[in-house]
């Protein structure tokens, strides 16, 4: 197995984010002793379902905020993290395109305007990249 004996927090960081990182180099850096290097490997893109599990029970809140965050993990599991844990923060939740809707209308009921904030970000840019065919109000008529 390889072993990663990089000093530097920032590459071991980066290194973890990386979604092109070996697999055993990548099991090392999820238990890594400092906490950014975790949350590199929580926002990776190519995690899968049971390293976001491992990384979802993770003592830090930031790691446990970076997973749900990451759009690559599972909905069901973003669900149970907001059900287990309600310290992590509704921003966090709404940074995720694929936020549930369930946490989205929580968001949205909620005083949380940094969350809202985001959620309106993203729909903002979903509808620059996937316009609606007529704008509404602009219906032609019959």
């Amino acid at each position: 197995m390889l072993k990663l004996q990089q000093p530097r927090i920032a590459v071991r960081y980066l290194i973890a984010k990386n979604p092109y990182t070996p697999a055993g180099i990548y099991e090392q850096l999820m238990t890594d002793r400092i906490e950014l290097v975790r949350q590199g490997a929580a926002r990776s893109r190519s995690i899968s379902k049971e390293q976001a599990l491992v990384l979802s029970h993770d003592p830090s809140c930031r790691v446990q905020s970076a997973i749900v965050a990451n759009p690559s993990v599972a909905e069901s599991l973003i669900l149970e993290m907001r059900q287990r844990n309600r310290k992590i923060p509704l921003s966090d939740f709404a940074m995720n395109i694929h936020c549930p809707e369930k946490i989205r209308q929580e968001i949205l009921n909620s005083w949380d305007s940094s969350a809202k904030q985001w959620l309106s970000q993203k729909w903002a840019a979903e509808w620059y990249n996937n316009p609606p065919a007529r704008l509404p109000g602009k219906e032609k008529a019959p």
